[in-house]
């Protein structure tokens, strides 16, 4: 059952059936908004819709432009970046050629392929479906060859791999030897440590668990007795060390790497503060699969939610509503829609402007 689909992982979380005559209303946040967040964006999103093309939204002041053209790559199935100078990379698959490559696209379009390979992409792909590409726009991470591998019950299906870093100047590999899952990375600033989540065995987990987690917390409840458990790690990239940190997975690191945003299967989220070893429960306000995309700043995140009561929202084309790109405020839950329509199937990437 597990991986779902983002669009039926969408409708899960929105609790909505794609028929004809389906109405978002009932499925909508209660509001007030907030009207303070967005300035605290300055930056760019990436946004790739399933047509092809590559949009760049800047903040604060929304405005658009194609970063990519349908033409110019297959279909897009994950973008990270931009960097300083704008680059940004792309996993992209080609159904018809069986190819899938990592590639980066520089400030003026063009793609440049770092790795490719063969194979329907899911359980014969050569590479994963997350990237990490660093500020400098030089350094890559990926899951090599993941594969799927049963841990638990009908949800415990996940994506398993190789953590292979890249200098994409003189193209150096560097194999970690570390198994990691199929899910988001980040490097830290600097780009001298990388988050990553990757299974523990269940009894270590829960040592883990209820360090972080008091007593009663449903946090990581789902997955607590699954035979392996997904744990957020930390590989030291200088001393080429790891070490866990949470129970959780879908880690994003905050802009002056002192925290680590996560969450849980059942889209429970926390904020883990690595100076104190401490974390604390998040509240996102409608919040739906996959969760956070991004930090604005230390405070503020760029998440998937269900739309606003009054802010107006678009069915597609088989009447399921639509999902909305939203800024929260991790202190207080407070929080303001960016794009009050969007594609669950879409990849977004985010990144502040230097």
């Amino acid at each position: 059952m597990f991986p779902r689909t983002p669009v039926l992982l969408a409708a899960l979380a929105l609790g909505c059936s794609p028929a004809p005559n389906a109405s978002p209303r009932r499925y909508c946040v209660s509001g007030p908004e907030a009207r303070d967040l967005l300035e605290r964006a300055h930056g760019t999103l990436l946004l790739a819709p399933p047509d092809g093309t590559l949009e760049a939204l800047s903040l604060p002041d929304a405005a658009r432009r194609t970063a990519l053209d349908s033409n110019a790559v297959s279909s897009v199935v994950r973008v990270a970046g931009p960097d300083r100078r704008g680059r940004f990379a792309v996993v992209a698959h080609s159904e018809r050629e069986r190819i899938h490559a990592l590639q980066r696209i520089d400030e003026h379009g063009r793609a440049e392929v770092i790795f490719e390979g063969r194979g329907e992409f899911g359980d014969e792909a050569q590479l994963g479906q997350h990237v990490a590409l660093d500020t400098s726009g030089e350094l890559l991470a990926f899951v090599a060859r993941p594969r799927p591998v049963h841990v638990g019950g009908a949800d415990a299906r996940r994506m398993e791999g190789d953590l292979d870093l890249w200098r994409i100047e003189g193209r150096e590999h560097w194999p970690t030897s570390l198994r990691a899952l199929d899910d988001s990375l980040e490097w830290f600033p600097g780009a001298k440590r990388l988050v990553f989540t990757a299974f523990v065995d269940r009894e270590a987990a829960r040592e883990l668990r209820e360090r972080h987690v008091a007593q009663g917390d449903p946090f990581a409840s789902s997955s607590c007795d699954w035979k392996r458990v997904p744990v957020v790690h930390e590989f030291d990239f200088a001393r080429w060390t790891v070490r866990a940190l949470h129970v959780g997975e879908h880690p994003l690191v905050a802009p002056d790497g002192r925290s680590i945003l996560l969450r849980d299967l059942d889209q429970n989220w926390r904020l883990f503060d690595l100076e104190s070893n401490q974390s604390r429960a998040v509240r996102a306000p409608g919040a739906i699969w996959p969760g956070a995309v991004a930090f604005v700043d230390s405070d503020t995140a760029l998440y998937w939610a269900r739309p606003t009561e009054g802010v107006e929202s678009h069915d597609d084309d088989a009447g399921a509503p639509r999902c909305a790109l939203k800024l929260l405020d991790l202190r207080n839950g407070s929080f303001q829609t960016v794009v009050p329509s969007l594609d669950p199937r879409s990849r977004l990437s985010y990144a502040p402007r230097p």
